[in-house]
């Protein structure tokens, strides 16, 4: 697996937010202040205040009633322009993916995943494109056919009227969202029809350990474990047949975590594994690499280890190991995995490979305890949630865009932060924080002038601070930039259910919903005021 779940801190996220909206608030209240001193003069605070209570009573005075009846126009116009023909496009898509996507020396697992990714891929991308068209030209056509001069003149509030574009587009994307889910849960009901691969559609429900505790080779504390010469540092490894260890710490174990033996009946624990191999001589091919699990519990002295079992490396999900609750440790003598291995919740896992000669690679999520699983339709709908989220944040920079310029600038510049935030946005934040190798414009300039990789560093001198200096400048830029995109990469849960996992809601879901909520809430506000007080006869 390739991917750590972490759970979303709310207390922490909604600090960052309130802080953020604090300042920016601020900001823009401080500068329109002294632009009405400058335009209006003393009278100037005094008209600012004005427009502010205007801004509340608008909001305060907003009717539902207005706003439904505003976003069912909305969807009647789309209705007229025949905007669901996207469905046809998804109908064709699907009718004949399964020549091309599946092949019959494909493990079943490898097709599963490729049709899942096919099916959710395909919605978003055909989803996001229709709200983004329909969207930005939706006001810009209204004030250029003068429609909108006939809505103002009605007891009409401008909130009311982006509410209702806002309503109105997310619930056309809804529709053709639940439509085009529908049909490709029962494309993929046909498509996967064989016992192993029906097997993999399925919700996984991972417990996840702690970060992972590390010994070298002496059996010394490590940061982390052997770096093999992969450019991606997701995993560390550990050599076989030496004292390096890796330890999770799974908490709140207890009874609830154990499942009956579909055989004996008999309460197991299961573990399953996606570690990774190094081999540092091929040996024998067919065979994988020996591992084993210890449990321990240092207060009580006691170190379990369990039968070894060889890692499969090329059979996603395969690697499942089920403990039983007794446990021998000497001749005649058991130890209870609840009562006598774990302390205070805390169950201590320790993973060792035995293959002298190789390498076992981990990372924290590749080691989890597996709870009952879940139906395949639970986590095939959270994704699908997770494209509708994004949907109604690409409506909402939409709307919010039509109402400042017209609608080509729009798409335009909607078309570019939804880009950047689905397919960039872990490149852009990390451009933001400085963390690529190589520096910034100038220092890049410097390096190729003077054919210097980015791996090494660049002598000290007043000219290298100097540059560093000027870069520091659109680093901050970009920070300010980055935190105004919002990441819809994020809100793609494609991967969980493509792997067969649930989509969980602390790790995913819920930060998903602060995302969507802590970018629309000021988008939708300034499309407000930007509709309010634009000129509507300018075409």
């Amino acid at each position: 697996m390739s991917f750590d779940p972490i759970p979303f801190d709310v207390l922490g996220g909604l600090s960052n937010w309130a802080i953020v909206a604090g300042i920016a608030t601020a900001s823009i209240f401080l500068f329109l202040l002294v632009m009405s001193l400058l335009t209006r003069g003393a009278s100037g605070p005094g008209w600012l205040v004005s427009q502010i209570g205007s801004c509340v009573h608008d909001w305060i005075s907003t009717s539902p009633r207005r706003v439904f009846a505003l976003s069912m126009l909305t969807f009647r116009e789309a209705w007229r322009r025949k905007i669901f023909a996207v469905g046809v496009i998804f109908v064709l898509l699907i009718m004949f993916a399964g020549w091309f996507l599946s092949s019959p020396g494909d493990q079943p697992d490898t097709q599963v995943k490729v049709l899942v990714s096919f099916v959710l891929t395909s919605i978003s991308w055909l989803i996001l494109p229709l709200v983004v068209l329909l969207a930005c030209w939706g006001i810009p056509d209204d004030i250029k056919a003068r429609s909108m001069h006939t809505v103002v003149t009605k007891p009409v509030y401008r909130s009311e009227i982006v509410l209702g574009r806002i309503f109105g587009y997310a619930m056309i994307g809804t529709v053709a969202l639940v439509v085009m889910g529908a049909a490709g849960y029962l494309w993929l009901d046909r498509q996967v029809v064989d016992k192993d691969s029906r097997a993999s559609l399925t919700a996984k429900v991972p417990v996840y350990g702690n970060d992972i505790i590390w010994l070298d080779q002496q059996g010394q504390p490590a940061e982390s474990g052997i770096n093999t010469g992969d450019v991606w540092e997701f995993r560390s490894y550990i050599p076989g047949n030496t004292k390096a260890r890796a330890t999770w710490v799974f908490d709140g174990v207890g009874e609830d975590y154990l499942r009956p033996d579909p055989e004996t009946g008999e309460p197991e624990l299961r573990l399953e594994s996606s570690f990774q191999v190094f081999r540092s001589y091929i040996g024998d091919a067919d065979r994988g690499i020996r591992a084993r699990y210890t449990f321990v519990n240092e207060d009580k002295d006691l170190r379990v280890p369990i039968a070894p079992f060889e890692v499969k490396e090329f059979h996603n999900g395969a690697n499942i190991t089920t403990v039983p609750r007794t446990l021998p440790v000497r001749r005649g003598e058991t130890v209870d995995l609840i009562d006598d291995l774990v302390k205070d919740g805390k169950l201590r896992v320790e993973v060792e490979c035995l293959t002298s000669g190789q390498y076992l690679g981990m990372a924290r999520p590749d080691l989890f305890i597996r709870l009952p699983e879940h139906h395949f339709a639970a986590s095939y709908c959270k994704a699908l949630v997770g494209v509708w989220m994004m949907m109604a944040m690409a409506v909402v920079l939409c709307v919010g865009w039509s109402c400042v310029v017209k609608g080509p600038v729009a798409t335009l510049a909607s078309s570019v932060m939804l880009i950047v935030g689905k397919s960039f946005s872990g490149f852009f934040e990390e451009l933001a924080a400085g963390n690529v190798k190589g520096g910034g414009v100038l220092e890049s300039m410097v390096r190729i002038y003077k054919h210097t990789t980015p791996n090494v560093e660049l002598e000290k001198s007043t000219g290298q601070t100097v540059i560093e200096t000027i870069d520091a400048v659109p680093e901050a830029f970009l920070k300010v930039t980055q935190k105004l995109v919002p990441n819809f990469g994020s809100l793609d849960f494609t991967e969980y259910t493509a792997n067969g996992f649930d989509v969980p809601f602390s790790a995913a879901l819920l930060p998903g919903i602060a995302l969507m909520v802590g970018h629309c809430l000021p988008w939708i506000f300034l499309a407000y005021v930007a509709l309010k007080y634009r000129e509507l006869e300018s075409k």
